[in-house]
């Protein structure tokens, strides 16, 4: 009986250390991209800060001002997941799932999960930084120029 097992643990150790790697790596990818994102809603919100200053002038809400930045973020996480979401898709098919002794039917579940938890933290910091640029004085953006 011990003999089975410690087969079993053999064969599967090689699958176990390559996710393992694939762990580390796919942990530093997210956060290097959700560091870029965050970059980007920095210097998005900051270069147009006069005009988000002018806009609260004019009577524009935080939440336009927020719904306005927000949509080119919007565009680009939905073609990044449009060209994304299939190539990962063929990858992990190939390499991992075909792997895998039980076949599940939830991959794409998977993905979808991991699209919609990575899209939510990118739309929260764009909205984080975006509502703290809003809420500054207008005065103060416009005095500068």
């Amino acid at each position: 009986m011990g003999e089975l097992t410690d087969s079993i643990e053999e064969s599967y150790n090689e699958i176990n250390q390559l996710l393992k790697g694939f762990k580390f790596l796919s942990i530093i990818i997210i956060a290097i991209s959700l560091l870029g994102q965050l970059g980007i809603a920095l210097y998005n919100a900051e270069t147009r800060t006069k005009e988000i200053g002018i806009r609260k002038v004019l009577g524009a809400r935080v939440k336009n001002i927020i719904l306005m930045l927000l949509k080119g973020t919007l565009i680009t996480l939905v073609i990044s997941a449009l060209i994304g979401a299939p190539l990962a898709y063929l990858f992990l098919n190939e390499t991992f799932w075909s792997m895998t002794v039980v076949e599940t039917s939830f991959h794409g579940l998977v993905l979808a999960q991991g699209i919609i938890l990575l899209g939510s933290l990118v739309v929260f910091i764009v909205i984080i930084q975006t509502w703290r640029v809003a809420q500054a004085n207008p005065s103060e953006s416009l005095r500068s120029e």
